[in-house]
């Protein structure tokens, strides 16, 4: 659902931005024109912010994470849910499905917290070692 979209707003603007790459999993993707790369502090990797009428508040950010304990990728989707839940007092879940990203195992979760829709893919390089793409925008725009 993630990926859809950002594939939507590029379907609606077929102008690309400059390609964002994740060199250390060989994931490389490019956002609508306009979105924009901002600093973001670690464990960001990068983060682009959509333009004001594309994906209202929208933002995509990318990071990497080391859990604690070794774990797949089943185990690190549910950790995440629970983390929305925990978080964000009432959050809705409407979508959880196992899926791959570049041959690697990955959860997709998206839900809605009050006004905000979220998105989350979870890349299991390895037991250790994961990737989190994160899409947030406008609850409206969930369902467009």
């Amino acid at each position: 659902m993630f990926v859809h979209v950002v594939l939507l707003a590029a379907l609606q603007d077929p102008d690309l931005a400059p390609e964002a790459k994740l060199d250390e999993i060989g994931y490389a993707m490019r956002t609508p024109a306009g979105w924009k790369q901002v600093d973001s502090p670690p464990p960001a990797i990068f983060k682009v912010l959509a333009p004001d009428g594309k994906l209202a508040k929208g933002d995509l950010l990318a990071m990497k994470f080391s859990p604690e304990e070794p774990m797949t990728a089943k185990i690190m989707g549910a950790k995440n849910l629970d983390w929305y839940k925990r978080n964000y007092a009432g959050f809705e879940l409407k979508s959880d499905e196992e899926v791959k990203v570049g041959g690697c195992p990955a959860t997709r979760l998206a839900g809605v917290h009050k006004e905000t829709a979220c998105w989350r893919i979870s890349i299991e390089r390895s037991p250790s070692e994961f990737y989190f793409l994160d899409l947030q925008c406008d609850a409206k725009s969930f369902d467009e």
